[in-house]
């Protein structure tokens, strides 16, 4: 049986976190938090495999507890919470981002870097690519590089209750048709985990792009930039 992999959105961590110092907790923030727990319960099994994108570490993080380099992040952020990654999905290496050891100095493939500006184009369309100083633009485009991670890994599910970037429905479509496999929040993730992963029983109804075979849609990684746009032209799918 083929393991499930799944990649956890930095919001979910966020209420762990928030949980593990005794912050003021909303409804919200409890749900998550608890549903998380059974999800890493079932990593800890073996149910399941983690994949964390390692650009999490980059996410803005308050002055008097900021992250300096990518171990103290995985010390403090995902180990003292539970989160035991078996794979990080790692970025290409930006300045005042990423972190060395962590990222990439770039990739052989011009496709990957397509690929960012589609999930960029879907998510949050009016960012500014190339202007860092734009408001919010680092917390957007980490929200991009954590759904690229997502995609380059080929992971079965990213589990976030990030709405306005990856669950409002025209959205999640979008996101299904680039190959993000399955996309929800923590609740629903949990429950078709425990279904898919560990009861073995027929999968819930989570939507997923490839239902029907003439929809199938599954990314694939490409081995050349014309493969890339080959296969994007038989899917029916725009190029930039």
């Amino acid at each position: 049986m083929n393991i499930l992999k799944i990649t956890i959105d930095h919001n979910c961590i966020v209420a762990l976190d928030k949980r593990s110092k005794g912050d003021v907790l909303t409804s919200e923030d409890i749900s998550i938090a608890n549903v998380m727990d059974g999800i890493l319960n079932l990593a800890s099994q073996g149910n399941i495999r983690i994949v964390q994108p390692a650009i999490a570490a980059s996410e803005r993080q308050q002055l008097e507890n900021a992250i300096n380099n990518f171990n103290q992040f995985n010390k403090r952020k995902l180990a003292e919470l539970g989160i035991k990654p078996e794979q990080y999905s790692l970025p290409e290496m930006r300045l005042n981002i990423s972190f060395l050891g962590c990222s990439t100095a770039g990739f052989d493939d011009p496709a990957w870097y397509v690929l960012q500006r589609e999930i960029q184009q879907i998510i949050h369309p009016t960012m500014e690519w190339d202007n860092p100083s734009q408001k919010n633009w680092r917390n957007k485009y980490c929200d991009v590089m954590t759904m690229f991670a997502h995609l380059k890994a080929n992971a079965d599910l990213f589990v976030t209750n990030d709405k306005p970037a990856f669950l409002k429905r025209n959205k999640k479509n979008k996101l299904l048709q680039l190959g993000a496999n399955r996309i929800g929040p923590a609740d629903q993730a949990y429950q078709l985990l425990l279904n898919e992963a560990v009861s073995k029983a027929p999968p819930l109804d989570m939507p997923r792009f490839d239902d029907s075979p003439e929809k199938r849609c599954i990314y694939i990684p490409p081995n050349s930039y014309e493969y890339y746009r080959e296969y994007r032209r038989k899917n029916g799918l725009a190029l930039l």
